[in-house]
C-alpha cells in the first residue's frame, strides 16, 4: 500500500516547486531580463532579484520532497523518522522564505498595502504614474505623457511645460536623468537639487506600477499571487512532514546530541546539586576536534 502522506508531499512539492521554478526562469530568460537599464549596479531590479531567490527556494523544495518522500512511498510503518524530521525543518525554512517574498511582492504592487511603491503618493520615491492617477485618469498610452512634478495638479498638463512619456522605459533609465530633471525644473519655481540628485524611477518600471504605461504590470501581479499560493503550499508541506515524523519542537534543542551520536541527556535538571553542569550535557557539545 502507498503511504498517503508521502505521496501527497511528493505531488504537492513537485508540482508547486517545479511550476514556480519554470515560471521564474521563463520570466527572467524570455520575457523580462534581470537588468535592462544602462547602470544596473545602481538601478537594481528587486522584482527580478526575488525571482532568482524563488528559483533557488523552489529547487531546494523540489529536491527535498523527492529525496524524503520517494523512499517512503511504500512504507506505512516508518521506523527511522530522522530524515523526515530534518525535512520538516527545511520545509519550514523554505516556507518562511517564500512567505517573506510573497508579502514583499503583495506589498510593493499595492495589493495588500497602501505604502507599497505602486500605491503610495508620499515618501522618498513616488512613481509619477501613481501620483498622476491620484488626480487624473490614464486610459490609453497618450495619457502617459504628462509632467506631474508641479505642486498643483491643475498644471500637470499645462501647455508649454516639457512632458515625459512614462510609457517609454528609457525615461526610467539613468541616461535620461537629465531629461527628467529638466522637466522637473521647468514645473517648479524653486529647485534645490542638481541633475545628479534627481530621483531615479527604475523601480516604478520594474514593478510595473501602471497597467497602461508599464508592460510589466500584469506579470508582477501574477507573480505576487503565485508567490502567495506557493507559500501556502510550502506551509502545508511542512505541516504534513511534521505530522508524519511526529515532530516535536523540543527535539531541535537536542539536535546536537543526535548529530554527534551521543545519548540525549535525561529529562530533568541539567546540573548537579552544586550547580555544575552534568557530564552528559558537556559531552553533547564536545566536538572532539582533531588536528
Amino acid at each position: 500500500m502507498l503511504n498517503g502522506c508521502s505521496l501527497t508531499v511528493l505531488i504537492l512539492g513537485v508540482l508547486s516547486s517545479l511550476s514556480m521554478v519554470c515560471l521564474q526562469i521563463y520570466i527572467l530568460v524570455v520575457d523580462y531580463p534581470l537588468n535592462i537599464f544602462s547602470e544596473s549596479s545602481i538601478q537594481l531590479n528587486w522584482s527580478g532579484t526575488l525571482s532568482t531567490i524563488e528559483i533557488g527556494v523552489g529547487t531546494a523544495v523540489l529536491l527535498l520532497c523527492t529525496v524524503t518522500a520517494i523512499p517512503y512511498l511504500g512504507v506505512l510503518n516508518i521506523k527511522n523518522k530522522t530524515p523526515i524530521k530534518f525535512a520538516t525543518i527545511y520545509f519550514a525554512i523554505m516556507a518562511l522564505a517564500s512567505v517573506i517574498i510573497s508579502m514583499y511582492r503583495l506589498s510593493e504592487t499595492g495589493i495588500i498595502s497602501d505604502n507599497g511603491i505602486c500605491k503610495r503618493v508620499e515618501g522618498d520615491l513616488v512613481c509619477p504614474t501613481v501620483l498622476f492617477r491620484s488626480e487624473m485618469k490614464i486610459e490609453n498610452k497618450e495619457d502617459c505623457v504628462f509632467n506631474a512634478f508641479a505642486n498643483s495638479a491643475s498644471v500637470w498638463n499645462r501647455a508649454g511645460v516639457p512632458k515625459i512619456d512614462w510609457s517609454d522605459k528609457d525615461m526610467y533609465d539613468k541616461k535620461s536623468q537629465q531629461t527628467v530633471y529638466d522637466a522637473y525644473k521647468a514645473a517648479r519655481e524653486d529647485v534645490e537639487i542638481t541633475a545628479d540628485e534627481m530621483t531615479l524611477y527604475h523601480d516604478c518600471w520594474y514593478w510595473g506600477c501602471d497597467e497602461v504605461c508599464n508592460d510589466r504590470h500584469t506579470i508582477n501581479i501574477n507573480m505576487a499571487f503565485a508567490s502567495a499560493i506557493v507559500s501556502v503550499i510550502y506551509i502545508v508541506l511542512a505541516v504534513l512532514s511534521g505530522v508524519q515524523s511526529e515532530f516535536d519542537y523540543k527535539e531541535v534543542v537536542e539536535l546536537p546530541s543526535v548529530i554527534l551520536g551521543d545519548p540525549i541527556p535525561n529529562q530533568g535538571s541539567s546540573s548537579d546539586s552544586k550547580g555544575t553542569p552534568s557530564e552528559s550535557k558537556i559531552k553533547s557539545w564536545n566536538f572532539n576536534l582533531r588536528m
